[in-house]
Parts: structure tokens; sequence; C-alpha cells
């Protein structure tokens, strides 16, 4: 069985059998499984949005990676290429996992990666209308998360502090 990591600002998509794995903190895990036709993917966002880097995309010297890093763009992405492999919209199905505060920042929740992450990522799919399930998310500690695109199972391995 194929195994993928699947690096910060990335993402992967598979078919089965394979497991992609990633280790989160503020990040945000978003798995995409269509199981009907075997077709999986796992986006690690980083942030929640572009904001001010917008002009990334208009940028020819620009690899279009460096843009993917964000909520607003990874996850419309991601279902693009699945749609575009084969899967469908219809049996679609999103996990999300992860967007930890993994540190204390008193009086500004700007500062709050994890759950503005979270909020963006939940917009999004809303937006998109992909149901979905949240699984392990908030919380303050880190994650490892591996997902089996054949079965559709997800290990969740959570970091204790100081791990």
């Amino acid at each position: 069985m194929k195994r993928f990591n699947v690096p910060i600002g990335e993402y992967k998509i598979a078919a089965a059998p394979a497991v992609l794995t990633t280790v989160l903190g503020s990040c945000v895990g978003v798995i995409l499984h269509d199981k009907l036709h075997g077709l999986g993917g796992l986006a690690h966002i980083y942030l929640p949005e572009a904001g001010l880097e917008r002009r990334v995309r208009s940028n020819p010297d620009t690899p279009l990676g460096k843009a993917l890093k964000y909520a607003d763009r990874l996850i419309p992405e991601i279902l693009r290429q699945m749609l575009r492999m084969g899967a469908e919209k219809r049996h679609c199905f999103a996990y999300v996992v992860g967007g930890a505060s993994i540190y204390e920042f008193s009086g500004n929740p700007q500062l709050n990666i994890g759950a503005r992450n979270l909020e963006k990522t939940f917009t999004l799919l809303d937006e998109l209308g992909l149901r979905y399930m949240r699984v392990k998310v908030g919380g303050k500690s880190g994650r490892k998360v591996s997902f089996s695109v054949g079965t559709g199972d997800i290990e969740i391995v959570e970091f204790k502090n100081g791990s």
C-alpha cells in the first residue's frame, strides 16, 4: 500500500489503496473522500485566507503551490482536482481535523490561528455544498492524522503537551 505524507500548505490526492498522513497543530486538515470511486485527498491548511497575497496568482513568477497554503485556495483546488480525477461531488464527504490553539494569546482573538482556520474551513465547505464532519477539532494539542483512502478509516494520535 502506498503511503504519502502531506506537507504544510499542500494537498495530496490518491486512489485506493493508499494512506495519506500529516501532522497538525493550529493547521487544519481537510480530508475529502469519494468512497464509491475510491478517491481521497488530504489538504494541510496553513492559514485561513490569502488576504493581501491574493496578487500571487497574477504573478507569473510565483509557483501556484505557494498560493495554495490558504483555506480559500486549498479547499476549492482539492475539490476541483478530485472531480477532474473522476470523483463526483454528490459522493464526496469531508472530514475536518486540527485547528488547535497551540499558543496562548490573551485579548486578541485574531491571533488564534487554529480557530480562524476552522471558521474559514467550515464556511468554505458550506459554500461549496460539501457535507462534512468535525473530527477532533480545536483543543490545545497537536495531532498526527492518517487516512486510509480505501476504507475511509481515520486514525488520529493526539500529542500531549511537551511531547
